[in-house]
């Protein structure tokens, strides 16, 4: 029979093996991020401070895109962003441009590319939306307590 001692260092070497692969996920992410916002800048969005809470800017256009996230749903899941808590923040500049920050349920999602793309294009059909930014944010990192009443039902968490 193994020792405390003995067990206590299997602990560590196997908390150490996952904190190394969640670090190798975020590194992973944290580049695919990089890429995305590299192929879809738009001078538009160098103005941060030009950007304001969509649903005090345009409460109408607010309901429009949380509709149009609502078309979008996250492949594996097969729920829409809306529903399972992805969405972060909607913030506009009254000439067009809006800006999404969201989050994914896991680092290294391999359908990021897509989420982002179908999201984008969902915002592009109403006609007040000239541009989409999406940033990925990690903080406050997803929860399940995010998810809708909706999405809760349909995933078995009620």
């Amino acid at each position: 029979m193994k020792g405390f001692k003995e067990l206590k260092d299997a602990d560590q070497g196997m908390h150490q093996s996952m904190q190394d692969r969640l670090n190798q996920q975020l590194a992973a992410n944290q580049d695919q991020n990089e890429a995305y916002a590299a192929a879809t800048h738009s001078p538009a969005f160098d103005q941060k401070e030009a950007f304001k809470p969509l649903q005090e800017v345009d409460p109408s256009l607010y309901e429009q895109v949380l509709a149009a996230c609502q078309k979008v749903e996250d492949p594996e899941l097969g729920l829409d962003l809306y529903n399972l808590g992805l969405i972060y923040d909607l913030l506009y500049d009254g000439r067009g441009n809006l800006w999404i920050k969201m989050t994914l349920t896991m680092p290294g999602c391999p359908l990021a590319d897509v989420i982002f793309d179908d999201l984008s294009r969902a915002q592009k059909e109403i006609p007040a939306i000239k541009e989409v930014k999406i940033e990925l944010v990690w903080s406050p990192a997803w929860h399940p307590e995010r998810l809708s009443r909706y999405a809760r039902m349909a995933l078995g968490f009620m």
